[in-house]
């Protein structure tokens, strides 16, 4: 009897301890759950952000002689600089003189003039003669002689709709801005082909700061159904093929018909419609930022032929490719630029 009370005694002190050993290792398990959900979020509501990505297209800096353009409308943003010079931009009336204070953005598909000599008119000739700053040398000299000074800068938003009421935006540009803009300056100076890290962030932070402080009332802040959302996304990587409205619907599981109607109701706009707008963005960009031909553009951007392009273009600018690319595009044979 004695020998089974002390067994009893030693199997109970041993069941206590296994007990407190799993009511410890429970306890250690849980507080590891906690500590890794707190480390990703403490709140128990998830949070939806809305993705802004810059697509930069370009940015240089020139030195102009010549910059009468009348009633430009790209598909791209511009955000340009001066610091000397006698360079404005004309939109509705309004003469926007670009200085040393100030700082311009243009959204995508606003038609606006520009003017480098006191005598603009609706009708004079166009004309677009520049060069690349070379050294800080040649801006002193070029502050002589009736020239201007030009950074600017290209860029896209990876947001559908990238859209903002069409208008000139104007707005100051206090020291830091400037110190920016001179960080960027010397980058361009220095090695336009290659921006490097810091630069990047630099012309980034530029754009954002500006982004900002459009009124949030200019902006298209629609949200389209996930089934559109996905098809922008398969449109704007696919711009080399062949898009059909059986392809976009069958990847919705959809009808038909009813994924155009679907389409057509979040974008305002008819499927094929948009994806040929689309085409001529994207050729617009090849034609402003690289060096490619007519051709090669027409084919890039899902058109059968030069001739397919060319037609399809004018019916959407007004004007053919090859007149488009002369008149708004960099040659580096006779040294314009956009």
């Amino acid at each position: 009897m004695f020998k089974l009370t002390k067994l009893i005694q030693s199997l109970t002190k041993q069941f206590t301890k296994i007990c407190i050993f799993v009511y410890k290792l429970n306890i250690r398990k849980m507080y590891s759950h906690l500590m890794q959900k707190w480390k990703i979020d403490p709140a128990d509501n998830k949070q939806s952000f809305t993705d802004v990505q810059i697509k930069l297209l370009c940015c240089r800096y020139w030195l102009l002689e010549e910059w009468e353009c009348l009633n430009m409308a790209f598909p791209f943003w511009r955000l340009y600089y001066n610091t000397f010079g006698n360079a404005s931009v004309h939109f509705k009336g309004v003469i926007h003189n670009l200085t040393s204070d100030k700082v311009i953005l243009i959204p995508p598909y606003t038609a606006f003039s520009t003017n480098l000599k006191n005598n603009f008119s609706e009708t004079a000739k166009e004309s677009i003669i520049g060069k690349q700053v070379e050294s800080y040398d040649e801006l002193k000299y070029s502050m002589q002689n009736g020239k201007a000074d030009h950074l600017f800068v290209h860029f896209n938003l990876d947001l559908e709709p990238d859209h903002v009421i069409p208008g000139v935006y104007e707005y100051n540009a206090d020291e830091s801005i400037k110190k920016l803009i001179e960080e960027i300056k010397r980058q361009t100076i220095s090695n336009v082909l290659h921006i490097n890290l810091p630069v990047s962030i630099a012309i980034h932070a530029l754009i954002f700061h500006f982004l900002k402080q459009v009124p949030l009332n200019a902006w298209d802040t629609r949200v389209f159904d996930r089934r559109v959302a996905n098809a922008l996304t398969f449109i704007e990587k696919n711009l080399d093929g062949k898009i059909t409205n059986e392809e976009l619907a069958s990847k919705a599981n959809m009808a038909t018909n009813s994924f155009a109607r679907l389409f057509h109701e979040n974008t305002n706009c008819p499927l094929q419609q948009f994806i040929r707008k689309k085409r001529i963005e994207k050729a617009c960009d090849l034609m402003h930022h690289t060096s490619d031909s007519i051709d090669s553009i027409a084919v890039n951007c899902g058109f059968i032929d030069r001739q397919h392009f060319s037609r399809v273009f004018k019916q959407a600018m007004n004007i053919t490719p090859a007149i488009y690319k002369k008149r708004h595009t960099l040659d580096p044979d006779n040294q314009q630029l956009d």
